[in-house]
């Protein structure tokens, strides 16, 4: 099984013959899985997307997973990426597409391209599969990498009591019998109420239902979004304003594709209740999607009245379902439904940290334009630690580089003073100002760097150690930054750590004598006189008045002469705390 990635929509519509084959064949898919939803959704989608889609060797494609992939912001560690299901939060149900006699093989692949991708959450919000093949793809996820949680939907309480459980989806399974469906499903006060509220419709000039065409779909899904909104506005704007202008996007698309089913009920020829339903031929499915009514008819109850109308129009039309989505509402157990648990699964990493150790590239305008935000707002520490991953993924990012070169040279003055103070021995007041750059900037190079001399001047090795990381990683090839590094290593007894550290140093400035001083101390405190010796002795040649190479070449020299005596003890950190230097090697501050 092979995994192509997807991300461009242009490719992805090369693919419809694979995926209208695979949605047929999958007798787990669903209206949200298929190509005109999808392929409508994803055109219009805002955020970074792929699909990943697997290829039976040579052959077609044989199973299709569409993820939606989002920059997110930790303000302790910086930017990640979450991977959500590709129609979230909009679509009812979200899943996977694969034709069944591939499945297990096509899930373990879909599973293991996922574990390849930079992220650190994965939500699979509504995941509508079957519990064999969710138990198929979340196996991949087990084990001391992840953790899985279910996702746990905010409480909710109606105006009238009922605490609803969004976990719980309703469907209505249809005889293929009107008569039957109202006398074997329905108890005795909705079967009356549905026959007379039906022949209301039918028979009364008082009240009607039309069927949206394109002459009236417009005017009609306006009227819609009016009623719902007078409703659920309110009460959560940016909610309810969102899901509209979803639909605002999607509805055209849907609409000229054959896929909606729009029914007003009018009552003197002034619309009172509408109904929007998505129309599934294939699956024999309705789902009603979005209702509304005008809350001030009570005589004949608007929503009562057009779900039993679209039903009875479902049955004589050949569907088998019609689905009331989530939420086990008290008025959907009137229609004889049935009840199915879709429990959502958030899967996290356990580092709190993309996989890879990266975001994934197609996210980075999205980041960029974040931390762009975050700088005017005086949030500089988080806008440089989004240039700085960016850089990670993108070295040829240019507006990240001067957006990190301008946060840094914000503080070059502040940090200048600290700097001369720290020369002029105020170790304590230069670390606080290094500090308060920090808290800015935390890969900040010159103050990492100088935060950790100082460290190392305070005999705080493991804290040295920890500046002086983030200072190389900032920059990779400052030679004196390998160097101070491998000091703190050695002070706290990791030759070989400290040793592999003045290497670097030494090939990124092959004419660093301190570095060949210290490498020398390393391998004579390892017992590896004879290399000891050859590095005193380079650093010497490098610089013939270097005191502390001489005093450790003649010290070495001797003691390899004398077997059984063991070598004289050195100072430990050589270069750095020679008492000549007077704590600090000028060359370092200069250095940076």
């Amino acid at each position: 099984m092979q995994v192509d990635v997807i991300d461009r929509f242009e490719d992805l519509e090369g693919l419809r013959t694979d995926w209208e084959a695979a949605y047929s064949a999958d007798p787990g898919a669903h209206f949200f899985l298929s190509w005109p939803w999808i392929s409508n959704w994803l055109r219009r989608l805002s955020y970074p997307w792929v699909v990943l889609a697997v290829r039976s060797g040579p052959g077609s494609h044989v199973a299709f997973l569409p993820l939606q992939i989002r920059a997110e912001l930790d303000q302790k560690t910086g930017f990640y990426n979450s991977l959500r299901m590709a129609g979230s939060y909009f679509a009812v149900y979200t899943g996977l597409l694969c034709r069944p006699e591939h499945e297990d093989d096509a899930v373990a692949a879909l599973a293991g391209q996922v574990r390849q991708m930079n992220w650190r959450s994965l939500q699979l919000e509504d995941f509508h599969v079957s519990p064999e093949r969710r138990d198929l793809f979340l196996r991949h996820f087990h084990g001391t990498q992840f953790v899985e949680q279910k996702i746990v939907r905010r409480p909710h309480v109606t105006e009238s009591g009922e605490d609803i459980d969004h976990d719980v989806f309703v469907h209505v399974e249809l005889p293929a019998d009107w008569e039957h469906y109202l006398t074997v499903r329905l108890g005795r006060l909705a079967r009356r109420n549905a026959r007379h509220y039906l022949r209301l419709i039918d028979e009364s000039s008082e009240y009607g239902v039309t069927i949206s065409d394109p002459h009236t779909i417009g005017q009609d899904v306006e009227t819609l979004f009016r009623f719902w909104l007078g409703r659920w506005e309110d009460r959560n704007p940016s909610y309810a304003r969102g899901l509209i202008g979803n639909c605002r996007a999607m509805l055209p698309g849907l609409f000229r594709d054959g896929r909606l089913l729009v029914l007003v009920l009018r009552k003197d020829g002034v619309p009172i209740g509408v109904h929007l339903n998505f129309v599934d031929r294939e699956k024999g499915t309705i789902h009603c999607f979005l209702a509304g009514r005008d809350p001030a008819v009570t005589k004949l109850p608007p929503g009562f009245a057009l779900h039993m109308f679209t039903m009875r129009w479902a049955i004589a039309n050949g569907f088998v379902s019609y689905d009331l989505g989530t939420g086990n509402y008290g008025y959907k157990a009137a229609f004889g439904s049935q009840t199915r648990l879709i429990e959502g699964t958030s899967i996290s990493t356990v580092s709190a940290r993309n996989l890879g150790e990266r975001l994934d590239r197609r996210t980075l305008r999205s980041v960029f334009s974040w931390a762009k935000r975050l700088h005017r707002e005086g949030e500089s520490r988080l806008a440089a630690i989004g240039c700085r991953q960016i850089q990670e993924v993108d070295d040829a990012f240019e507006e990240a580089r001067e957006l990190l070169r301008l946060i840094e040279a914000e503080t070059a003055p502040i940090l200048a003073k600290a700097i001369e103070l720290h020369r002029s021995g105020r170790v304590g007041q230069a670390a606080q100002i290094y500090a308060s750059v920090l808290a800015q900037a935390p890969r900040h190079f010159r103050a990492n760097y100088m935060m950790g001399v100082a460290c190392l001047q305070k005999q705080k090795f493991a804290a040295a150690e920890i500046y002086l990381g983030r200072a190389i990683e900032a920059d990779p090839v400052h030679p004196a930054a390998h160097n101070n590094l491998g000091n703190a290593m050695r002070a706290t007894g990791r030759l070989e750590d400290a040793a592999r550290c003045y290497d670097m140093a030494i090939g990124l400035s092959p004419q660093f004598a301190e570095a060949y001083n210290n490498l020398g101390m390393a391998l004579q405190s390892l017992g590896r006189l004879g290399e000891a010796e050859a590095q005193f002795k380079k650093a010497l040649s490098i610089n013939p008045e270097f005191d502390s190479a001489s005093r450790n070449y003649e010290e070495v020299s001797k003691a390899r002469k004398d077997a059984g005596r063991p070598p004289v003890a050195i100072a430990f950190l050589g270069t750095l705390l020679d008492p000549r230097l007077a704590w600090m090697p000028e060359m370092f501050l200069a250095a940076i």
